[in-house]
Formats: C-alpha cells, structure tokens, sequence
C-alpha cells in the first residue's frame, strides 16, 4: 500500500444491496423501514423516524416469499439524508444460524454475482 492511503476498510464480512422490508419493535411501537444492504453482520436501513445511537431493539427483516429473519441490532451510525429519513447503520447482536443460512440463500437465489463479487474483492 502506498503511504497517503488513509482509508481502511472496517468491516469482516462483505455487504450485499438487497432490497427487504424491516420492522422495529421498541415497546409497544413498531417502526417500518427498508433494508439497502445487509451482511451476516449487520444491516443498512432506512426508516422515517429517528433512531438514538447505541439504541437496541429488535429488528425483523423480511424478504418476498421468504420467512422472516428476527435478530436483535444496535444503533452504530445514523445520518439524516432529508426531512423525517434516516439511514441507518445497525450491528445484529444476535442472529440465528440458520438466519444467516436464509440471508444466504436469498442473496445465491436473488443476485448470485454479489457473493462471487464479495469473496474476490
């Protein structure tokens, strides 16, 4: 690497833009939003309300014809992009196995280039 490279990339695990709805459940009020991307490790969304960094809730993630994957995620980063919608950077603290073999296989089915893309960056 040349000596001005200042950005290192962070994450473990390769990202994957896959489209899916997201349900938040904090207390009685449930928040919906969209999934942009999402890794074994965690998920990219957007929501229309905000979300107070190192927040925890539990997240339920669902794709078309599939069954839905519930975890549990913490509040990393947030950026409002316009009036009353943020991105969001959640990390899943907890996730099944077999949760992570459904978000795989959606993704092998769905956009199969996106995992070879990811393994040979």
């Amino acid at each position: 690497m040349c000596a001005d490279y200042k950005f290192q990339e962070k994450r473990r695990c390769g990202r994957w833009k896959i489209g899916g709805l997201v349900f938040i459940k904090k207390g009685d009020e449930e928040i919906r939003g969209f999934c942009e991307d999402v890794s074994f490790r965690g998920i990219r969304i957007i929501v229309f309300r905000d979300l107070d960094l190192s927040e925890i809730f539990e997240l339920t993630l669902t794709f078309p014809e599939r069954r839905p994957i519930k975890t549990i995620c913490k509040v990393i980063w947030k950026k409002e992009i316009s009036n009353n919608k943020l991105r969001a950077g959640l990390s899943f603290l907890k996730i099944s196995d077999a949760d992570k073999e459904e978000i795989f296989d959606y993704v092998l089915k769905t956009d199969p280039l996106q995992l070879s893309n990811s393994w040979w960056r």
